[in-house]
């Protein structure tokens, strides 16, 4: 997908993990009937309540927006699952660490008027902190997990300040709650995509191939592979000329440089087959029946 639709998928899939929480807790199970099933005190149940928002809207906003990464990057189930499982994990420890510290700091603290919604914001801040990671992590690159995880912190900062903001607008009863939620998400993968859009240095995109025509992929790391196997970072599923492992492109020196990884692959950069070959902004690149193009910043 390009990458106007991917950050837009992104936002929305952040909304809706929001809303999924919302209905679990809320509407299926109930925030007084959980609190009263948590025990312990009132205390405890208000602990142990906000660990489990937070786990859970973290788990779902996770699940969603790296298992979008994945199938971008792969449109096999086997990488896209993998994604999913780093997602649920990542987004589970932001989510739970981010709302419970909060709760910790409101309850303890004391804080009152401003400083008391501040500390409600930095729990949210941490929370999109802890869903940003997954997606860096799930396709091993350090360059994405420090761009989508200061995103996160963006947007969870400002979903933080809007649920400030909405509280004064709307009651935050049921309804008022699902609101919250769902703008939360939807700042928090908004800015998990756009963070990533900022600082990537060059893509690749389809310009001709099959059903994956337009097709956009971020090189973000010193080297990835492309090939029609699942062991690359981006798979081209549907071409029968391309090689399990057919190019890699390596960051040397602060250029590109393509290699093919196969002597049989064909492989040609503007026209002329190559096997090593330094790549300039607009080159394009094919590979089997797939003709890409690389853009560089």
């Amino acid at each position: 997908m390009n990458r106007i639709v991917k950050i837009l998928f992104s936002a929305l899939l952040g909304g809706w993990a929001g809303l999924a929480a919302w209905a679990l807790l809320d509407v299926l199970i109930g925030r007084a009937r959980l609190e009263s099933l948590l025990g312990g005190g009132i205390g405890t149940a208000i602990y142990v309540s906000a660990a489990i928002t937070g786990a859970l809207v973290g788990l779902l906003a996770g699940m969603l927006i790296t298992g979008l990464e994945k199938w971008n990057n792969s449109a096999k189930l086997v990488p896209t699952l993998l994604g999913v499982v780093i997602g649920i994990g990542a987004g589970l420890l932001g989510g739970l660490i981010g709302l419970l510290l909060a709760e910790v700091l409101f309850q303890n603290l004391r804080l009152q008027g401003e400083l008391a919604q501040v500390s409600r914001v930095v729990g949210w801040a941490l929370f999109g902190l802890g869903v940003g990671v997954a997606p860096g992590i799930a396709t091993w690159s350090a360059r994405k997990t420090a761009a989508s995880s200061v995103g996160g912190f963006i947007g969870g900062i400002l979903g933080g300040l809007a649920l400030v903001a909405l509280t004064t607008l709307i009651d935050f009863s049921l309804t008022g709650r699902a609101v919250g939620f769902v703008v939360l998400g939807t700042f928090v993968g908004l800015f998990i995509a756009l963070a990533q859009e900022i600082v990537k240095q060059a893509e690749l995109k389809i310009i001709s191939g099959g059903r994956f025509e337009g097709r956009e992929f971020m090189i973000d790391k010193p080297r990835i592979t492309i090939g029609s196997s699942g062991r690359n970072d981006w798979v081209i599923a549907n071409d029968p000329h391309l090689q399990s492992e057919h190019i890699e492109i390596r960051q040397e020196g602060g250029k590109f440089i393509l290699r093919a990884l196969n002597p049989n692959a064909a492989t040609a950069v503007n026209n002329q087959r190559v096997m090593t070959q330094p790549l300039n902004n607009g080159d394009r690149i094919q590979i089997g029946s797939t003709l890409l193009r690389i853009t560089m910043r």
